[in-house]
């Protein structure tokens, strides 16, 4: 058995180029559903999905736990942030959370159907490293993916763009820490992007 982006390794192959068509099946219905749902025109603000736990456990570190965005909490009157777990997935964390961010039951009938739905609605993605990111990539969805120390090799040593997707960033933790230190950063980064006049 060998992971399939494993074989980019072997295979030599340093770049992706997407199928961009027929790629990935699009509902529009499903699209303009999610809209009506998270946007809201009178007051549109920058909408931001994020996901933050992996269902693979390994040495490398794929969770924030849910607590850590309320850090975001003050962003909220600028950034409206859904989330893009099914909400029964993630319901003991949501016990303890006081944040802002919007959480729905999705993907329930047929998997990620409503999953990219949400993608193409959002102004940006945040992600750590996961599914739903390789799927943000082919989609071209304008993502910022959350690496720890030690990342799976498959992002390589680099930092910033992503060797396998334009439209993803790679934000890299550089000292081995909880995964969850790198939010102070991507603060400020969500606040250069979207609050500066």
């Amino acid at each position: 058995m060998i992971f399939i982006m494993s074989l980019a390794k072997i295979l030599n192959i340093s770049k992706i180029t997407p199928l961009r068509e027929n790629y990935i099946k699009h509902d529009n219905e499903r699209r303009l559903f999610w809209c009506d749902k998270l946007i809201k025109p009178e007051s549109r603000k920058p909408l931001v999905g994020i996901t933050f736990n992996g269902l693979l456990t390994s040495f490398i570190e794929k969770q924030i736990p849910l607590k850590d965005f309320e850090l975001f909490n003050d962003l909220s009157d600028e950034i409206d942030f859904v989330c893009l777990h099914k909400k029964d997935d993630i319901i003991d964390q949501l016990k303890t959370y006081s944040g802002k961010m919007r959480f729905y039951n999705i993907d329930t009938k047929i998997p990620f159907q409503d999953s990219v739905a949400i993608l193409q609605n959002l102004d940006l993605f945040i992600t750590i490293d996961t599914a739903i990111t390789h799927l943000a990539g082919v989609m071209n969805i304008n993502t910022w993916l959350l690496l720890g120390y030690g990342s799976d090799w498959r992002w390589f040593a680099n930092d910033g763009k992503s060797d396998w997707y334009s439209t993803v960033e790679l934000l890299r933790m550089k000292e081995n820490k909880p995964l969850s230190n790198i939010l102070p950063m991507v603060k400020e980064k969500l606040k250069n992007r979207f609050l500066q006049n």
